[in-house]
């Protein structure tokens, strides 16, 4: 599933120590002055964010530093479809040349390095990685065998997809201290994901202890914690290079990108609630104060399963605006995922927009308003209506994450905002 990617138009208008975005918002720009120090907070704790969707996003970061693109007669970076619009990959790689995206280690991180995150959208496009069969990718951090800061250089923080031999195998992350003692997470169960699936990937610490507890790193797969790192770690090595996102070493041994990426975000604490993983922007939800109500009634029609959405929610300070008939709609409950792709609303002459049709063979009718429709408070009143689908087993309690292209809210169901009814 892909979700469309309609990013605010910024126009950066950059003085010594203010960066003023300027949002152009159905006709109407406001602008925002925001107050910078080095490497700043921009809300949620975010240093940086990057779409990673074209030459243009790459090298022009929403919120902080923007990459250089490394390309030479071994490889370059491409753009592939992403989970928010693009992703990239990259080609070519050894000993420091190949595609890659670079970016200083003072510009990537938060200036109390001792915290952190780093998360990002992973596809694998190989199934694993062999030792001295396939190649190697570092995922940040460094490029495998690059040693471009000289013999026994490596990076403060890093991760990579490991052969076991290279690295404890899967997903590895890990942190060199000082002395240049190696502390490590990292997950075998990365080479059981299919090839092609997306995968939010997040790599936390903090070496005094995350959230209180004696956990220093850790590693989680779509927001589920899946290694940690209990180990003494009392300070960093100093990098000698630059951040690489996608950098390979011995590319020629598979000639393809090995995987592809989208949307990274560094934060400047250990972020362990992923839960907003599906709303692009990072800043927060833009859909706020979400309200909502949830009929899931079991073998109505036609022996399937018919679903009703009633919510509506308020447009905050990082919406960029909401445009319906160019813009997918997505409903997440649970492992159900319902999108009206970008296209199907139509402006009623009453003024709201409408779809009624089929999506993936199921019959579907969904209204979308704008109430108020002025920025940045405007309302939004949405309903959904399905028949046909197979719900299969969804918990009666959770959350709901409302997307309208990249503007999103979610909210708690607690019991009373969600109907379960079986008919047999």
């Amino acid at each position: 599933m892909h979700l469309k990617k309609l990013m605010a138009r910024i126009d950066k208008q950059t003085t010594e120590n203010c960066v003023q975005p300027h949002l152009t918002v159905k006709g109407l720009a406001v602008g925002i002055a925001l107050a910078l120090t080095a490497l700043p907070s921009w809300g949620n704790g975010v240093v940086l964010w990057n779409q990673l969707g074209s030459d243009g996003e790459v090298t022009a970061s929403p919120i902080g530093s923007s990459f250089g693109i490394h390309s030479d007669s071994q490889g370059g970076v491409q753009y592939v479809p992403g989970v928010f619009g693009n992703g990239f990959a990259t080609t070519g790689g050894e000993t420091g040349g190949g595609g890659y995206l670079t970016m200083s280690p003072e510009q990537f991180y938060a200036g109390d390095k001792t915290k952190g995150t780093v998360s990002m959208w992973l596809q694998k496009r190989i199934d694993r990685f062999v030792a001295f069969e396939t190649p190697l990718i570092g995922i940040f951090g460094e490029q495998p065998y690059d040693l471009q800061g000289g013999e026994g250089s490596y990076a403060s923080i890093a991760a990579m997809w490991s052969d076991g031999f290279t690295g404890s195998g899967g997903m590895f992350f890990y942190i060199n201290d000082q002395l240049n003692t190696g502390h490590f997470c990292y997950a075998l169960s990365w080479n059981d994901i299919p090839v092609g699936e997306w995968v939010h990937v997040a790599f936390s610490w903090d070496l005094n202890g995350i959230e209180g507890t004696a956990d220093k790193m850790r590693l989680y797969f779509d927001g589920v914690l899946v290694d940690t790192n209990t180990d003494a770690i009392t300070s960093l090595r100093s990098d000698s290079d630059s951040v690489k996102l996608l950098g390979h070493h011995a590319y020629s041994r598979f000639g393809e990108p090995t995987a592809y990426m989208d949307n990274i975000v560094v934060y400047d604490y250990a972020k362990s609630d992923f839960t907003d993983r599906f709303i692009e922007n990072p800043l927060g939800q833009s859909l706020v104060g979400l309200k909502a109500n949830v009929d899931m009634r079991f073998r109505v029609r036609d022996g399937g399963d018919e679903l009703a959405v009633d919510a509506q929610a308020l447009l905050g300070v990082n919406s960029n605006g909401i445009n319906p008939s160019t813009e997918d709609v997505t409903v997440r409950l649970g492992s159900l995922v319902f999108t009206v792709p970008a296209g199907s609303f139509v402006q009623h002459p009453a003024g709201f927009y409408q779809f009624i049709g089929t999506v993936n063979g199921v019959k579907v009718k969904a209204n979308l308003q704008l109430v108020e429709p002025h920025f940045p408070r405007g309302k939004l009143v949405f309903s959904l209506h399905v028949y046909g689908l197979n719900f299969g087993s969804i918990d009666s309690t959770g959350s709901l994450l409302l997307t309208v292209g990249d503007d999103g809210g979610l909210v708690p169901l607690e019991r009373g905002q969600a109907s379960f009814q079986s008919n047999p």
